[in-house]
């Protein structure tokens, strides 16, 4: 009974730091496929003797970073589809155009539109 949390636990951890980062804050604000690789890769980016201190704590947290995220790919993509079809229907940069004003992509006439 005990074996079913101890090996979640297990696997939680296991699972590496950029995977875990993935699903908590996300790769630039976003849970996304192999996130948690693209994480733990840009660590190497850093300070130069920070990754000559952290070169064997990192490389293994790369690794376990792609099994978790490969472990965790069926939630990451179904994740990446739903914001795919959301950012596409309702895109966040457009202001709604409200029903009273005039539409700025109509063509211009000097004529006022007339009722059929």
């Amino acid at each position: 009974m005990l074996r079913i949390p101890a090996i979640a636990a297990l696997a939680f951890v296991l699972a590496g730091c950029g995977t875990v980062e993935n699903f908590t804050r996300g790769y630039k604000g976003q849970t996304k496929p192999y996130g948690g690789v693209q994480i733990a890769a840009n660590r190497f980016n850093e300070d130069p003797i920070a990754v000559a201190l952290m070169l064997p704590f990192w490389t293994t947290d790369l690794g376990l970073s792609a099994v978790g995220d490969t472990v965790a790919l069926p939630v990451t993509v179904s994740l990446a589809i739903v914001r795919g079809i959301s950012d596409y229907y309702f895109p966040k940069d457009e202001t709604p155009v409200s029903q009273n004003e005039p539409r700025t992509d109509a063509p211009a006439t000097d004529k006022p539109p007339t009722a059929p």
